[in-house]
């Protein structure tokens, strides 16, 4: 491997790890949100209720400035029923 093609590597390597630690701080922000609102925390923990009314609680306590990335993906995790899984996605 050339010195320049190990350069491009360690380049790339900076700009997934920053962009991995950007995730994970909006992440671990928005789980935040929703362990400080117990009610939220229940409705999202609630299988009887619907997506979209599980979406749209989320959105009310989503912190200001949260990339749209992040955002859509826990929308989606409200939506499937599977926002109980964030803590774990964290971890990994």
């Amino acid at each position: 491997m050339s010195d320049k093609q190990a350069r491009v590597g360690r380049y790339a390597q900076a700009v997934f790890q920053i962009m991995v630690e950007k995730w994970q701080a909006s992440l671990n922000e928005v789980h935040a949100a929703v362990a400080r609102d117990e009610s939220l925390a229940s409705l999202l923990n609630d299988a009887g209720k619907d997506g979209a009314v599980k979406v749209a609680a989320l959105e009310a306590v989503l912190p200001a400035g949260l990339p749209v990335e992040v955002a859509n993906f826990v929308k989606v995790l409200a939506q499937e029923g599977d926002f109980s899984l964030l803590p774990q996605v964290l971890a990994t």
